[in-house]
């Protein structure tokens, strides 16, 4: 991907883009959320978007509410204004199948992203049930069989009891593209159980500057490449985006090991799906 007009430090994304805000935590990997200290500052700021969505926690961080803002029409027509095709997560400092988010709401941003089919809107979520649930909904409303290829749904996938629950959601989904996101990955994963995704992320756990890197949890580099060599060998596109604060195997050169310096030569791969 050209680093072109770049407005994210997301790796594998050229834009974020954010009409709602707020969400809880439901899985381990919820615990160092990125997008909760985020929203805790940003509201410090004064923008009102991320108003209420965080309260400081017993252990002095930042932890959401539950509560959920939606930005103002305005930011729904966002990705009209990029004209130059981009790669674009969708809702990063929330999960669009949040069970506070209406049904509604989830179609309206739908709809923007076939109108606006110039750029690629990639669709993480840990609500692996309710993704399945409103796209079928979403697919039967608009009389289509499949989100088309420009659209990219994709679970996080963090150990593998979390493999088991949204892996097999993930390959019913009703999309073209689907990826997995093995970042923060907690444990090594064996993703031979299950059937082959278009793209896999993977990744070590970081917490914000500022914080205690110690609270990272380790990330042992070889995890990484057991998923490298089973996308090797299955066909499928391999991303690593970073070592995190506490890798094993692998020396960190910076406070969150994400420079591309940190991650070891034979795992400098990547990839996205054709």
């Amino acid at each position: 991907m050209s680093n072109f007009n770049k407005k994210t430090n997301i790796s594998w994304a050229n834009r974020t883009w954010n009409v709602i805000a707020g969400c809880e935590k439901v899985s381990p990997a919820c615990k160092n959320c990125y997008a909760m200290f985020v929203g805790n500052e940003t509201e410090k700021k004064g923008v009102a978007k991320y108003k209420g969505l965080t309260t400081i926690a017993t252990n002095g961080k930042p932890v959401w509410t539950g509560k959920v803002n939606v930005a103002k029409e305005r930011l729904f027509n966002e990705p009209k204004r990029w004209k130059e095709s981009s790669i674009i997560f969708v809702n990063s400092m929330s999960d669009l199948f949040y069970k506070e988010v209406p049904e509604e709401l989830i179609f309206k941003i739908f709809d923007k992203m076939m109108d606006y089919n110039w750029h690629k809107y990639l669709v993480l979520t840990k609500r692996e049930a309710r993704m399945k649930e409103v796209i079928d909904k979403y697919c039967d409303a608009r009389n289509i069989n499949v989100l088309p290829d420009f659209i990219w749904i994709g679970v996080s996938v963090e150990d593998n009891k979390r493999a088991a629950l949204r892996l097999p959601y993930l390959e019913k989904a009703r999309s073209k593209v689907k990826f997995v996101s093995c970042e923060p990955l907690l444990e090594e994963v064996d993703f031979s159980k299950y059937p082959v995704m278009d793209w896999y992320i993977a990744g070590g756990e970081s917490v914000e500057i500022g914080y205690d890197p110690n609270d990272a949890r380790p990330f042992d580099v070889d995890w990484a490449r057991k998923i490298r060599d089973f996308c090797k060998e299955k066909g499928a596109a391999f991303h690593m985006k970073q070592i995190g604060c506490n890798p094993i195997g692998a020396v960190k050169t910076n406070f969150k090991g994400d420079k591309l310096e940190d991650i070891p030569e034979d795992l400098l791969i990547r990839e996205y799906p054709n």
